[in-house]
């Protein structure tokens, strides 16, 4: 490359046209004139100097001065001709001219300059180095040969360059150094300097010393980054050195960052050996996606990543879980399954075992595979409990098989029994006896005596024994008849209302004689007699014959009329379906379609100014506000809204093409503040419009963005404008349909990726909280090339329970998603994406608190009217009720009483407990403080109205622990009962979901029945039993073993299938089934009665909850139940610790002022003291504690193993040292 920096100043040179003054270069030739004349010239003589240097006459004869001189000629015209110049040819020339009489003619005299190229300047000197550029000095030209010096050149190579390969650059006469730019770091170079004139460059300078210049962070990437999978979960990634050009200094080593593809969680890997160019990573999950940058560094920092995907081998699956068995029947019954939580491969199967007695039996299923699945098993043996198991086959191999599930079959009926005696009593009654059946299943609930008159009617008896006897009499027989009979017993099914008839006993035959009054006694005929009478009537049952055939068909048929009947009814009973219809308050799509509803524009006021209110004094004035039925608020909304503008235009949402992009016909977007999209070139009429504004923050000008709810039509373009604003963050305050009415369509992909319009959107994760969902996509603009610049991610904040046009139940949640949701977009990002249905209501509700919580943080003050008023001027109906803009106020004062952010990083929990207790410069400590604001608020009488009705009072254990009604479990109403919908339990939200736990009290006798249809109707498998049982008050409320009862007038029946009381704690399983249908409910008890108080180090008041966890974790069915004696304190604590550990595991962090205000608010009293608040933290505390010792064993073992290896878990949250599984106790 050839670089020419002209900084060239103006240089005056001498005219070389001046008649006095010749100039010529040296090695070249002149003529220098001389004067003509008319006379007659003699001779010709010119002088150097005055010394003569060649003379000429008519016969010409050179001559000079200190002897001949090549070069040195006179033309015709007497002029002198020089050749082969030097620097000593530079002088006056004088021409004279000599008559032939000896006169001079003329005398002439021209200066005449030889000029020559500078002589090299001295050897330059590097001063100064950087990473870019070197300065260079060197000493200026002494001798510029008749020619001053125009500029210098400076010629710079680097090592591995030849001389001529060199870079040259012109620097200004007027200096002698200069800052040789754009050169390459870590790289050695030499410089060579030339001088030039007018004439031309000098010969080069002495080359400078080797001067390398300084090591700059490296500027390429790794190259080549392979991997190869070892195994499921170790994978080597090997690569190359980036470019040498690239590197910019020695290397120091290699950084790799890896994880999940789409996941926030990665994990750092410093490779110190700059040789080493491959590494194995270690456990990795099978068959996933994953992401790893690779990135060299070396003195100065880290260079640029270069990206690798890959995706690791298949492994094995992980264990199926068993949920229930239907259809179950002597011989055979269906096992149901769920699919393997993960399956690191592709499902090629199921291999489904079932054991009994040590014999193992196999079943390999390996099409119609889908999620649940379930498979028949035949051949089996009647009421024999089979231990089942199912495994999950992969491409990687057989996964673990699922834990073992009891799998009962049915009763089938005894064997026959031997008929011992029969003795006739009197010519209509007999007397037999029996031996007990051989084979029993379960038990024999009865007998079953058949008697055939053996005559032309072939009349038959069948006489049904209830009790278990082996003997029965049989009366109102016909005298002088034949009979045959026969006995089998019977046993009731234990999944249904069947009755299982077993074999019949070998036929006895008999015959009565005598008259109706006879009371003589004759025995007719044994057993061993009975081949005679079977004789004797053959004949006549042959005449009986086709008298028999017609009477079986006459009750066949009738039957299969009844079967008909009944069929047809039933079939048009289940054809009686009903739907709402509700019509949805859009923009029409079509001439057919409803008219929208129009929201209530208010007139145009004059803007006024809302003063600040300082927060100290923010509290008093909510309550303010909220005095004699909230009467403040009401006057200072309308106020509000007289004094919103709406004078302000909306020109392009009311234009033709435009109409149909509005959800709402009247919802609009100002002008002014309209978000515009960058046209499509295809279609650039228009194309520019989506109905959004831009909205400031506090102290930010245009720091959110409120739209609409996308409609079909519209959700190309919301992508668009998402990738054209830069947003990172996307907050979702609607659900897709409300109260039956869509209020928003879906405009992201379930899984995998959807292309809408030029944007493609992959759903790379769903992390599916208690109040929202959080769902994170990669973002692709299709037109983009370069890959890195082409794809974002995305993070969309969904909060699932906020009504329209209402408000949440309860603040701290509202308080917790606005926090989280906003703390999630990164510096450097552009505005936040808030939209509810209409992206006015909920929409401004959020902004307004995240912007007043700013200015908190800032400036210690709230103005939300003015701010309100503010905001309204940039998208109209912004905080659309009443209701909402009282919400907003108690919102933050929920943030001024909690002191900001309420929420505990995990690396600042043991420091925070140990402050917890100091007493501040008042004398109270923040433990109290905390307690008495959770537990602070006393409801309302009306507020428990249903638990108050006399009805119900008597199903209370107390009176001070009572279900609000707006947190109340309801059961099925049974009709005409008052009452029959009320249970004394509340529903109480954990990490996952609201309705996570419920919390009731020990069952009364009276409500027994009530609580077993509450598990019935909530789906639960998981029953936790707080209470010490007791025969006086908390009595149990199960049938015994084995024994079942009816529930609910007859609808189901729960079966006490097993119990352990062997250790604590107990436990107790039951089947629940349908009697109208095949569905099969199973639940489990686990009572313990010593929890917490023996805890003891109180971390392993967490092996219980474990314990109750892996089960529920089998089933995951229903909200989890959860008993003390009241449904109060005890229970309550069970709940919290549960939720925290799951804060801690997930979130890195606890919120133990927010579990706890909550279940107050939604169970009052069930905190209790403040004893009970602090061993919340207390309990947490030592968690902490002993996962930081068994962290601290584990990093000493790594240390010990692989101390080129370990990786660091450093995501987007902190590392938690109680991050992993459930602890092991």
């Amino acid at each position: 490359m050839l670089f020419l920096l002209l900084l060239l100043p103006f240089v005056e040179s001498k005219d070389s046209t001046d008649s006095n003054t010749l100039f010529a270069e040296a090695n070249g030739m002149i003529m220098i004139p001389c004067s003509e004349t008319s006379e007659k010239v003699a001779a010709v003589k010119w002088y150097i100097n005055d010394q003569l240097l060649i003379g000429h006459d008519l016969s010409p004869k050179p001559s000079a001065v200190n002897g001949d001189k090549a070069g040195v000629s006179v033309g015709e015209d007497y002029s002198l001709t020089l050749t082969d110049l030097s620097l000593n040819d530079t002088g006056n020339y004088t021409c004279r001219l000599v008559s032939t009489n000896g006169d001079s003619i003329s005398n002439v005299t021209r200066e005449v300059v030889i000029q020559a190229v500078p002589e090299p300047p001295g050897k330059p000197e590097i001063t100064e180095v950087s990473s870019r550029w070197l300065k260079v000095s060197w000493p200026s030209v002494v001798e510029d040969n008749n020619s001053p010096i125009t500029h210098y050149q400076v010629q710079i190579k680097s090592s591995s360059q030849d001389w001529s390969e060199g870079d040259i650059r012109s620097i200004g006469v007027i200096f002698n150094s200069t800052k040789i730019r754009d050169l390459r770091p870590y790289t050695q170079y030499q410089v060579k300097v030339f001088a030039v004139n007018e004439i031309g460059r000098s010969l080069p300078s002495e080359p400078s010393a080797i001067q390398r210049t300084s090591s700059e962070v490296p500027t390429g990437p790794p190259t080549i980054i392979k991997a190869r999978s070892l195994s499921p979960t170790v994978t080597r990634v090997s690569w190359e050195p980036p470019l040498k050009n690239q590197t910019n200094g020695e290397l120091s080593g290699y950084q790799l960052i890896y994880g999940i593809t789409g996941e926030d969680t990665v994990q750092p890997v410093v490779v110190k050996d700059p040789s080493e160019t491959s590494i194995e990573l270690q456990a990795l999950r099978p068959y996933t996606n994953y992401t790893v940058l690779v990135k060299a560094f070396n003195s100065e920092g880290d260079g640029p990543d270069g990206v690798l995907f890959f995706q690791t081998m298949e492994g094995l699956p992980n264990k199926p879980r068993i949920t229930h068995c239907t259809h179950v029947h002597a011989s055979s019954l269906r096992v149901n399954w769920e699919a393997p939580t993960e399956l690191n491969g592709r499902l090629l199967g199921y291999q489904l075992v079932w054991q009994y007695n040590g014999e193992n039996f196999t079943k390999n299923i390996t099409t119609s595979l889908q999620d649940p699945m379930s498979a028949l098993v035949t051949g089996l043996k009647p009421y024999t409990e089979y231990v089942t198991r199912v495994a999950a086959i992969t491409g990687g191999g057989r996964g673990n098989f699922s834990n073992e599930y009891p799998a009962l079959t049915d009763v089938s009926g005894p064997s026959a029994p031997n008929i011992l005696n029969l003795t006739v009593l009197s010519p209509t009654s007999i007397h037999v006896q029996w031996d007990i059946p051989e084979v029993v299943y379960k038990d024999i609930d009865g007998y079953l005596i058949q008697l055939t008159r053996l005559d032309r009617n072939s009349f038959q008896i069948t006489k049904k024994i209830a009790n278990t006897e082996s003997e029965a009499t049989v009366e109102d027989l016909f005298p002088n008849k034949k009979y045959s009979l026969k006995v089998a017993g019977h046993t009731k099914s234990i999944f249904s209302q069947m009755t299982h008839v077993g074999n019949f006993s070998e036929v006895m035959y008999f015959e009565l004689k005598g008259d109706r009054g006879s009371r003589d006694k004759e025995i007719i005929a044994y057993r061993k007699q009975g081949s005679n009478i079977q004789e004797e009537v053959e004949e006549e049952k042959g005449n009986m014959t086709a008298v028999i055939v017609a009477a079986t068909m006459v009750p066949v048929i009738v039957i299969l009329i009844i079967v008909l009947v009944t069929l047809s009814f039933r079939s048009l009973t289940c054809r009686e379906y009903y739907q709402a219809a509700y019509n949805y308050l859009a923009v029409p799509s079509h001439s057919q379609s409803s008219q929208p509803t129009v929201i209530p524009i208010p007139e145009t006021y004059e803007e006024a100014d809302y003063p600040s209110i300082a927060v100290r004094d923010f509290i008093a004035h909510v309550e303010m506000l909220h005095a004699d039925s909230d009467i403040g608020f009401s006057q200072q909304f309308d106020d509000i809204t007289q004094r919103t503008r709406c004078d302000l235009k909306s020109e392009f949402s009311a234009l033709q093409e435009n109409k149909m992009k509005n959800r709402y016909i009247n919802i609009a977007a100002y002008d002014h503040t309209r978000c515009q999209l960058k046209p499509i070139m295809s279609r650039q009429k228009h194309s520019d419009y989506i109905n959004a504004n831009y909205v400031d923050g506090y102290n930010k000008a245009r720091a959110y963005i409120a739209t609409q709810g996308p409609l079909p039509q519209t959700v190309d373009d919301f992508w668009r404008m998402v990738w054209e604003q830069n947003t990172a963050v996307i907050v979702m305050i609607t659900n897709l349909m409300e109260r039956g009415r869509r209020k928003c369509d879906q405009y992201w992909p379930n899984e995998g990726t959807e292309d809408y319009g030029v944007m493609s959107v992959r759903l790379l994760s769903t992390f599916a909280r208690a109040h929202y969902t959080v769902r994170i996509f990669s973002l692709r603009n299709t037109k983009k090339r370069k890959k890195h610049s082409a794809e974002r991610v995305v993070y969309q904040y969904h909060y699932t329970e906020w009504p329209d046009h209402g408000v949440p139940d309860y603040t701290l949640p509202v308080l917790t998603f606005v926090r989280k949701s906003a703390a999630a977009n990164p510096p450097g990002a552009g505005p936040i994406v808030v939209h509810c249905s209409a992206g006015v209501g909920r929409t401004g509700t959020y902004i307004l608190i995240d912007s007043m919580m700013q200015q908190i943080k800032e400036k210690g003050s709230v103005n939300v009217a003015g701010f309100l008023l503010h905001i309204r001027q940039q998208r109209n109906f912004l905080v659309q009720t009443e209701d909402q803009y009282m919400f907003i106020h108690d919102v933050l004062v929920e943030y001024i009483l909690g002191g900001g952010d309420t929420e505990i990083q995990d690396a600042k929990i043991m420091k925070y407990f140990e402050d917890l207790e100091k007493p501040n410069a008042n004398g109270e400590n923040h433990l109290e403080r905390q307690f008495l604001l959770s537990t602070c608020r006393r409801p309302k009488e009306h507020e428990y109205s249903q638990a108050v009705k006399p009805v119900n009072v008597p199903k209370n254990r107390i009176q001070e622990m009572l279900p609000i009604d707006m947190k109340r479990v309801l059961l099925p109403v049974k009709p005409g009962v008052d009452g029959s919908d009320y249970i004394n339990a509340s529903y109480l939200q954990g990490y996952n979901r609201t309705d996570e736990f419920i919390i009731t009290q020990h069952p009364l006798e009276s409500t027994v029945e009530d609580f077993w249809r509450m598990v019935w109707d909530q789906n639960s498998a998981a029953i936790v039993l707080l209470t010490k049982m007791d025969n006086d008050d908390c009595k149990e409320f199960w049938p015994e073993k084995g024994d079942s009862i009816q529930v609910d007038a007859g609808n189901f029946k729960l079966f006490h299938r097993e119990e352990d009381t062997s250790l604590d704690p107990v436990t107790h399983d039951f089947i629940m089934e349908s009697t109208q249908d095949d569905y099969v409910l199973m639940s489990r008890i686990i009572a313990t009665t010593e929890w917490p108080d023996e805890c003891q180090p109180l971390y392993t008041a967490f092996e219980f909850i474990e314990t109750c966890r892996k089960w529920y974790q089998q089933y995951n069915s229903g909200p989890i139940i959860v008993i003390d004696r009241h449904g109060g304190c005890q229970a309550a604590l069970f709940c919290a610790l549960w939720t925290l550990y799951d804060q801690l595991h997930h979130d890195k962090s606890i919120d133990v002022y927010q579990v706890a205000k909550l279940y107050h608010l939604k169970r009052t009293g069930i905190i209790g003291t403040k004893d009970n608040y602090h061993y919340l933290y207390k309990a947490i505390d030592s968690l902490c504690k002993h996962m930081a010792e068994k962290e601290k064993e584990k990093e000493s073992y790594r240390t010990a193993t692989l101390p080129h290896h370990r990786a660091i878990k450093n995501g987007m949250l902190p590392n938690s040292n109680c991050n992993g599984p459930w602890p092991d106790m």
